[in-house]
């Protein structure tokens, strides 16, 4: 029988290094308080790679989060969930000593990367309905639009969490993001109107955009964001720069942590108590290709173009 920890946070991304470039040091100070922290990565975030290096990544996030624990023993195991008739089997690993620390990877395709291009954008076009369906890469599951968001709100039911962490998914902080970020937010709101938590709170971070801000830890904080990346970025030789350290831009996240929406949600679903980010930037002009949204482009396996409504 699986064991589920409840209440805590649930952190909802889309690669296996979204959740600790642009959410620390806040998951790693909930883990240091003894709160139970589920994290749902959307992709495999393969780059149109192949399992060799996404699972990597999966061993990647495992080290990060290991290393917030402070030690332990990771267990493997498969989720099997039942909705409307549906089997789905969830690749999922805990800690046997701290089981209220948990990670799901769904393993839908990467956006971008090494892909053909009828590939790109898989997830996107599923939340659109270009796609009817989407396959996992490792074949387990084929997700309907119903299907995705369906699951991410049984993940939610089993785990019951009062805080969900999300990244930026409209508005100017959303220009220039990876198309997995925003709709891999998307559904997780989609599926968070599903939810039947009666009071919760919701903050959805600055990703990108945050490497232009002033850096905004302590240097404590900013020293253990970079150690944290550090673990992860020896299963991913994509964050690496051609030294062998990580590159700049990744070193570069780790010194800041913004907010770019904050709410919370009581019993008949009403947002309440909005902020704003507590040294907001102009995102801006958009610089192509059309008014209203700008492009952004990272070196590596993630090296493509993803155009974002930035209105």
């Amino acid at each position: 029988m699986p064991i589920f920890g409840t209440g805590g946070a649930m952190t909802i991304v889309a690669h296996q290094d979204d959740d600790i470039l642009f959410m620390n040091p806040d998951i790693l100070h909930s883990i240091e308080a003894g709160v139970s922290n589920t994290t749902i990565y959307v992709t495999a975030g393969d780059s149109g790679l192949d399992e060799a290096y996404w699972s990597a990544r999966e061993e990647g996030a495992k080290a990060a989060y290991l290393l917030m624990a402070g030690g332990g023993t990771w267990v493997d195991e498969t989720i099997t969930l039942e909705i409307n008739g549906q089997t789905f089997e969830i690749a999922s690993s805990y800690l046997a000593e701290n089981p209220g620390i948990r990670l799901y990877f769904l393993r839908l395709p990467d956006g971008g990367g090494m892909l053909e291009p009828e590939e790109y954008e898989q997830l996107a076009r599923l939340e659109s309905g270009d796609l009817g369906n989407v396959a996992s890469i490792d074949g387990a599951n084929v997700y309907a639009r119903d299907d995705l968001v369906n699951v991410l709100t049984e993940l939610m039911e089993l785990h019951a969490p009062t805080e969900f962490r999300l990244q930026v998914a409209d508005g100017g902080y959303a220009g220039g993001e990876h198309t997995d970020h925003v709709h891999a937010t998307e559904f997780a709101l989609e599926a968070l109107a599903g939810y039947s938590g009666e009071s919760y709170a919701v903050t959805q971070y600055v990703q990108y955009q945050s490497g232009t801000m002033p850096a905004n830890l302590s240097d404590e904080d900013a020293a253990r964001a970079l150690e944290i990346m550090q673990a992860y970025a020896e299963h991913d030789l994509a964050v690496l720069d051609e030294t062998g350290q990580l590159a700049q831009v990744y070193v570069d996240w780790t010194g800041r942590q913004y907010v770019a929406e904050q709410y919370t949600v009581d019993t008949v679903g009403e947002p309440t108590d909005p902020t704003d980010p507590t040294e907001p930037v102009d995102p801006g002009t958009p610089t192509d290709p059309s008014a209203g949204s700008m492009v952004y482009s990272l070196a590596g396996p993630d090296a493509f173009l993803f155009t974002v409504d930035a209105t």
